[in-house]
């Protein structure tokens, strides 16, 4: 048994000694003695963020562009609940993710005490590890321990710890001695089986094969190398979406397959004998349609973690990390075959027109080297698709495609932007900008540029593109799907201290050089 704020001071260093560098506090009274014992600690960084929404989002960017584990703290009570979007994309996306929520201590649970729920198991399966902690637990440290490395492997994701304390609640520590924290060593990367590798090699004996790649975390880029060899060494076609890092800088990777791929004589044209997937299937509804329509020709999925095969049609999965795979059957392959005819006509594809595939490429094409494009859901995703070159910039594309959801967006850039040095610009749709409209408290306290472009069409038209367009009136289909959110936006700049601009070169390449976040208006049209 040790006193409280001695269990505090162990569980923080513990955190620090997990490899925990940042920690995102919202504010309660609960909470006290970690958040004290935080501020005593000298290997954590810590923000203050009021909403807990807001919170759990920011530390996900930061927890998705760093690749490192980073933790939310919180108060007793409703405060965790707002973690659950944040967890569940974490959970999705396979992102370390570390919650930790404050709790009354037992006596105080069941018996109508305020600010007192049942928060053990809060997140039910959405969470890779969920340890409770008491007021004088001696193994404070190592179930920290524990939690953090659950977080990093064998599949990341989130994970919940949850702490009981008592009053009173703002004794500082002592200078207890703090156990030693166990280290924990784990293969980041999975290497493929040797049967897989040779299996994967005989079946590109095909001659009309593709490579696709969908959205994939930021280290994927270290596999760009690995997939152009095996690009090079089949003669395939390499169909990478922005979000899977292996666009953009690949000089093998095609342009305009988008709009390649959304008529139907194409479709039937370029039938492949071999799909080659490279982690998540892509966003685009195009390619949907031609994998659909295919659904009978051999695909490969090849992911460190999950099953990512929505239409379950895949031949096989192989559970690898992406470039040590590409680079083994390259290898096994041995030799670098010139692309065929059918291989060209991939390359047909035209780069999308109109004023949101301008806005968007004039925005990616204004990002500096080194930068960091953050990809808003819904239709932002899809036009950097379709509007950008795979030469347009070199940068690495962070994306929430976990669950796809609109929430969070302009707090997890915000992350994303305080977790490195490069410029970053975040692409987010008007309704997406409204719903986390309180992410820019959050933004305006990041010291590196980070320019938010706000993609105005007058509301979520991606449900124009939607079967439900053609099954309601138009009136209805504006109250009840598109929802334009009518928000003055440089209004809501002024309320949050933001500068803001309508967006255009003059103004893009002033927020590229602030150190702060600039909100940016970008009217494209309905």
């Amino acid at each position: 048994m040790i006193a409280q704020a001695d269990m505090a001071r162990r569980f923080v260093a513990a955190l620090a000694a997990a490899g925990v560098r940042d920690l995102v506090v919202s504010p309660g009274s609960r909470s006290t003695p970690l958040v004290l014992a935080a501020l005593d600690c000298g290997d954590l960084r810590c923000r203050a963020i009021i909403d807990e929404r807001s919170a759990a989002f920011f530390a996900l960017g930061m927890a998705k562009r760093s690749g490192r584990p980073v933790a939310a703290l919180c108060t007793s009570g409703t405060a965790g609940a707002h973690y659950y979007p944040a967890a569940i994309e974490a959970a999705y996306s396979y992102t370390p993710l570390v919650l930790i929520t404050a709790d009354r201590p037992a006596e105080l649970q069941g018996c109508g005490a305020p600010q007192t729920i049942d928060q053990i198991d809060l997140f039910h399966k959405h969470v890779r590890a969920a340890v409770a902690v008491d007021p004088d637990d001696d193994a404070a440290a190592a179930k920290v321990a524990t939690a953090v490395a659950a977080a990093r492997s064998p599949v990341p994701g989130p994970v919940h710890l949850n702490v009981r304390l008592r009053k009173p609640l703002e004794t500082r520590a002592s200078q207890a001695v703090v156990p030693p924290i166990p280290r924990t060593y784990a293969a980041p990367h999975a290497d493929p089986p040797a049967d897989a590798v040779r299996a994967l090699a005989d079946a590109c004996a095909a001659e009309r094969g593709v490579i696709v790649a969908g959205p994939a975390p930021l280290a994927q880029r270290r596999a760009r190398a690995a997939v152009e060899a095996l690009a090079c060494a089949t003669g395939y076609p390499l169909v990478a979406e922005a979000a899977s890092q292996l666009k953009f800088g690949v000089d093998v990777s095609i342009d305009g397959f988008p709009a390649l791929l959304s008529a139907e004589a194409a479709r039937e044209r370029l039938r492949p004998e071999l799909i080659l997937q490279l982690g998540a299937m892509p966003v685009s509804t195009a390619w949907r349609e031609y994998q659909t329509r295919w659904a009978d020709v051999p695909r490969w999925v090849i992911a460190p973690w999950g099953r990512p095969d929505p239409l379950r049609t895949a031949t096989a999965h192989v559970a690898a990390d992406v470039g040590r795979t590409a680079a083994a059957v390259a290898e096994a392959i041995g030799c670098v075959r010139a692309p065929t005819a059918w291989a060209t006509a991939w390359r047909a594809g035209a780069l999308a027109p109109g004023p949101a595939a301008d806005a968007v490429r004039t925005a990616v094409r204004a990002l500096p080297p080194a930068g960091v494009v953050c990809a808003g859901n819904s239709l932002p995703i899809r036009w950097l698709d379709a509007a950008c070159s795979a030469r347009d910039t070199d940068a690495d594309v962070w994306s929430q495609r976990g669950v796809a959801g609109i929430d969070g967006l302009i707090s997890g850039a915000a992350g994303a932007a305080a977790a490195g040095d490069s410029p970053t610009l975040l692409l987010v749709g008007d309704v997406s900008f409204a719903h986390d409209i309180g992410g820019l408290a959050a933004a305006r306290d990041v010291r590196t540029p980070l320019a938010i472009v706000v993609l105005d069409n007058g509301g979520g038209r991606i449900f124009d593109e939607l079967p439900v367009a053609a099954a309601v009136a138009p009136d209805d289909l504006s109250r009840w799907w598109t929802t334009p959110p009518r928000v003055d936006l440089a209004a809501a700049a002024r309320a949050f201290g933001v500068p803001y601009a309508p967006m255009d070169d003059a103004s893009l390449a002033a927020a590229f050089e602030r150190r702060g976040p600039t909100l940016l208006h970008a009217e494209v049209g309905a």
